[in-house]
């Protein structure tokens, strides 16, 4: 901990200020020199005169740890933390690590200010990412903090973060379960919620909603959302908005929907230009192309042009084109081809929602089939199981009625045969 004379020096020195000009004329420079060195204890006079001249209040001048050194803490955190976007890196994990250095031995003296509360919500994000228990209580106190200080916002994004743990686990029912409590509290606590927090908390719920297969709701909840989004002029997450509905659509198989938010979605990215709102617009297109008019030359056409250029929307779509690529030769009848490009599916770490999930796990029913054209029933035999038991547990799709018919059709057609 720092003492009373070091904190003062530590701001002298940040303020660019020599000793004689805070002594000022209420103080000598040598007595400045002996309270700095603590070899002098101030009066309460002197100590609000330097408080004064150093623009902070006194009693910070008496806290162990004051707001700014707090603030220039989080600094050092906010960069650390959010410096690598993948949190599974060991870059990150060095991240996380120092910034549970830098934040540790502040723990006792954080107080109700933003700065702790920010300091605490990091602290347990990362935690959270160290896979370090604790890390519930931590993201508590911040979140009592935040209601407190009224920021909606940063308690609102907390409550996603809590949510997003058991999402990440698949486990979506209690997912959607823990959000609606959150919903529900901030709410209670917040007299005033701002537009942009309100929209997430309704798109997070359209959401969570198909994920659980709720459909009806998540429609009218999303619906609301974009009629908020169009009164109050704030598009920031319209895109994914529409790509949600077409996902619905496609899911379903509703051909008038597909349709309609295709051309939604064509006309906001048109209008945006943002490289992932058209990765992911060409990708759904392609899919639309599959489903609705077996286009399959068009499809390939779509994939390879993704799939050729380095981009930075690679990481997430490209397992997405890899599998419709896939898909097209096996209508081709090229199934070495097909299972070339197939095997290079593989789904991201960050993926969780379940129609992302459903999609790519109909991978393994496509392989089954291009071994069974091929006439090894053994390895047919064992990626139709898998897929069957990615499937099972993810809501209704259109893609767990053809991983069933695969699984029915290559594992069926081997009991029959025994």
């Amino acid at each position: 901990m720092s003492t009373l004379g070091e904190r003062i020096r530590t701001l002298r020195k940040k303020r660019g200020l020599t000793l004689e000009q805070l002594a000022g004329d209420a103080l000598t420079k040598g007595m400045l020199s002996l309270i700095e060195n603590n070899r002098s204890k101030p009066s309460m006079e002197s100590l609000s005169y330097i408080a004064e001249r150093l623009g902070v209040k006194v009693s910070e001048l008496l806290e162990d740890v004051n707001r700014e050194q707090l603030g220039d803490i989080l600094d050092q955190v906010e960069k650390l933390f959010y410096t690598e976007p993948d949190r599974y890196t060991e870059v990150a994990k060095e991240n996380f690590e120092k910034i549970i250095e830098l934040i540790r031995p502040f723990l006792k003296q954080l107080d109700s200010s933003y700065e702790s509360a920010r300091l605490l919500d990091l602290y347990g994000r990362t935690l959270y990412y160290l896979g370090e228990g604790g890390f519930e209580h931590v993201l508590e106190k911040a979140a009592v903090i935040y209601d407190e200080l009224n920021l909606t916002s940063r308690r609102a994004d907390l409550g996603f973060f809590r949510v997003s743990q058991k999402f990440a686990e698949h486990d979506y029912r209690n997912s959607l379960k823990l959000f609606l409590e959150e919903k529900k509290e901030i709410e209670q606590k917040h007299a005033y919620i701002d537009p942009l927090t309100r929209l997430a908390l309704g798109y997070n719920e359209a959401v969570l909603q198909f994920a659980v297969g709720n459909e009806e709701l998540a429609l009218k909840v999303m619906e609301d959302v974009i009629d908020f989004s169009k009164i109050k002029r704030l598009f920031y997450l319209t895109d994914y908005l529409y790509q949600l509905a077409l996902g619905y659509a496609i899911m379903d198989n509703d051909m008038e929907k597909m349709d309609l938010y295709s051309k939604k979605l064509k006309q906001f990215t048109d209008f945006t230009e943002d490289p992932f709102s058209k990765a992911r617009y060409e990708l759904m297109k392609a899919e639309v192309m599959r489903l609705r008019d077996q286009n399959y030359k068009g499809v390939l056409e779509i994939c390879n042009r993704y799939l050729e250029q380095s981009t930075d929307v690679e990481t997430f779509t490209f397992p997405f084109f890899y599998l419709l690529k896939g898909i097209s030769y096996w209508h081709f009848g090229e199934y070495e081809k097909s299972l070339a490009s197939l095997n290079k599916v593989v789904i991201p770490e960050v993926l969780h929602h379940p129609f992302d999930l459903s999609w790519l796990y109909t991978k393994d029913a496509y392989i089954a089939l291009c071994y069974a054209k091929l006439n090894d029933w053994t390895k047919a035999k064992k990626y139709a199981q898998r897929a069957w038991e990615n499937i099972q547990s993810m809501p209704h799709t259109i893609y767990q009625d053809f991983i069933k018919e695969t699984y029915d059709q290559i594992v069926g057609k081997q009991d029959e045969q025994k």
